[in-house]
């Protein structure tokens, strides 16, 4: 039991730091290890505490952990077949340009994936800043696009709310 624990744990560490390494678009920005029974965050290959890196690169744990925990107990090539309610708030407005663009670009792959594995997935994205509202309207754009070109059938369209005077 001992050593299957391990071998999860050591998956799920692999794919969180798969995807930060998406993100930072870089090997050892941050990455996670774990030694002695210890999980260590190590940022650019020196150990540091989770309260030394910013918000933004804690936020990028968050989500990467977010993706990763859906295929707990699942193969990850066959869970995408599942029908998902994804809810993701605010996921770019507080990072600076570089880790934007490699959110975004995150994003844009993992929302892409779950879309067209199956139909009826929906998500939910929240914000309240302009600009990323705007960003994600255009990159919900290219991924129904996309789907449309190769013949999926992820969902026919996507809605854009505005809150006004609290409505």
């Amino acid at each position: 039991d001992l050593e299957a624990q391990r071998k999860n744990v050591r998956l799920a560490i692999d794919s969180i730091n798969a995807c930060m390494k998406y993100i930072f678009f870089a090997e050892d920005r941050l990455k996670i290890e774990y030694i002695d029974g210890e999980y260590k965050l190590l940022s650019h290959g020196k150990s540091v505490k989770p309260c030394d890196v910013s918000v933004g690169e804690r936020n990028i744990i968050g989500l990467c952990y977010f993706f990763t925990s859906i295929f707990e107990g699942k193969e990850e090539k066959d869970a995408h077949k599942e029908e998902y309610l994804l809810v993701i708030d605010d996921p770019v407005s507080s990072y600076d340009i570089e880790n934007r663009i490699g959110i975004l670009s995150f994003l844009k792959y993992k929302l892409s994936v779950f879309m067209e594995g199956n139909k009826d997935t929906r998500v939910l994205v929240m914000t309240h800043d302009l600009k990323t509202f705007y960003d994600i309207h255009k990159m919900f754009e290219e991924i129904m696009e996309a789907c449309k070109q190769k013949g999926y059938q992820c969902g026919p369209k996507f809605n854009r709310y505005e809150m006004r005077n609290g409505s």
